[in-house]
């Protein structure tokens, strides 16, 4: 609860950028569901979210963009990216 009410805080501002970290953590599947179709309602604001959740983040943005030590060292459309994830869990799993 806490979580959403800081998020709906924020864009109540009148910001354009917004940094999430994590902001699907430690939510129930209803809850995530809610702010997942609340952050896509969204419009005219740039967000950026930090996650370890590919699973959660990955249909929700428009690119994909890691960092290693403070480099980018992965940026494509997330439509291009999906099939390079696979591609790489394969290969690094050996599945």
């Amino acid at each position: 609860m806490r979580q959403r009410l800081l998020i709906i805080k924020a864009l109540l501002h009148e910001l354009q950028l917004l940094f999430f970290d994590e902001p699907y953590s430690g939510l129930d599947l209803e809850s995530s569901e809610y702010l997942s179709r609340f952050l896509s309602s969204v419009e005219d604001k740039t967000m950026v979210t930090a996650t370890h959740d590919f699973n959660t983040e990955i249909e929700k943005g428009q690119r994909v963009i890691i960092f290693n030590q403070g480099a980018i060292v992965f940026d494509e459309p997330w439509q291009d990216s999906i099939a390079t994830f696979k591609d790489f869990y394969r290969w690094k799993v050996g599945q």
